[in-house]
């Protein structure tokens, strides 16, 4: 049974592969720079963390955590890194709330990573909007929303409503930074800034998995702080099966999103229309 479906999934990878080399294809040479940007900064990583050790920089991360944690604005450097964070196409936003658990620990993390999360998402929403009524970045931002994809996003939620707003919300693709512009850009008779600030709200629960993940890695990594090897093994598990768990119910969630969305568009144009269908899939 299992060969039978060999050739099913190859085709299904194929078709991702395909995809993405599309997509990148398309990418205008600004966007290609900054992507290869990314990727360079995170080999950069690695390469810095396999030569000096994990437990000295990590160690070294601690430290500068609990430096933060004396400042009475601490809390205050982490929400305006989130704020900046939101904006695309920074990156680091995932990072920054892991940060927060790494520094103030699970659950108190939990606070400046919503209020950073919830006040970027925002100001991303509130400027976005302003930006559209001007000539200058006008047709430009409106340009964004001409993609099949997008236009079943947007049928579905004059559809589903809010509960598909949350949904999106909670749904890891695509990410935050851009799902934060990308409602931005539907129509205000779709999506009110008040739908999708109370949206935003209802989605917070997402932030937990990251907060907790990043208190057990500060603990592993607090060189004040000697661990048995018990307690060593318990806060690893805790680590591995915290980013199973998001893991596997961003998938989950993403599916269910998915198949709404699908669902909507099929009942909209009466017809399996495979334009905006094959783009969920």
């Amino acid at each position: 049974m299992t060969s039978l479906n060999l050739p099913h999934k190859y085709a299904y990878l194929r078709r991702l592969l395909d995809r993405a080399i599309k997509y990148y294809r398309d990418l205008s040479t600004s966007s290609k720079l900054l992507l290869c940007f990314a990727i360079g900064v995170h080999q950069l990583f690695a390469l810095v963390v396999w030569y000096y050790g994990p437990k000295e920089i990590f160690g070294y991360i601690a430290n500068t955590a609990l430096s933060l944690q004396q400042l009475s604005f601490g809390w205050l450097i982490l929400v305006i890194s989130l704020v900046i964070a939101s904006f695309p196409p920074m990156i680091g936003y995932g990072m920054l709330i892991s940060v927060c658990g790494f520094v103030y620990g699970f659950p108190l993390g939990i606070l400046p990573a919503g209020i950073g999360s919830l006040s970027g998402a925002s100001s991303v929403f509130l400027i976005s909007r302003q930006l559209q009524k001007t000539r200058l970045f006008g047709s430009k931002l409106r340009a964004l929303s001409v993609s099949t994809k997008f236009q079943a996003i947007s049928t579905a939620i004059t559809d589903r409503g809010i509960g598909l707003v949350v949904l999106l919300r909670l749904c890891p693709i695509p990410p935050w930074v851009y799902s934060n512009l990308g409602f931005s850009l539907l129509p205000p008779d779709k999506l009110t800034f008040t739908q999708f600030f109370f949206a935003t709200i209802l989605s917070t629960p997402r932030l937990f998995l990251h907060v907790f993940i990043g208190s057990r890695v500060f603990a592993l990594s607090d060189p004040n702080n000697q661990l048995d090897s018990t307690t060593k093994i318990l806060d690893i598990t805790g680590i591995v099966a915290g980013m199973v768990l998001s893991t596997l119910l961003g998938w989950y969630v993403y599916r269910v999103t998915m198949h709404k969305i699908s669902q909507s568009v099929d009942e909209e144009y009466n017809i399996d229309n495979e334009s905006l269908l094959s783009e969920l899939r």
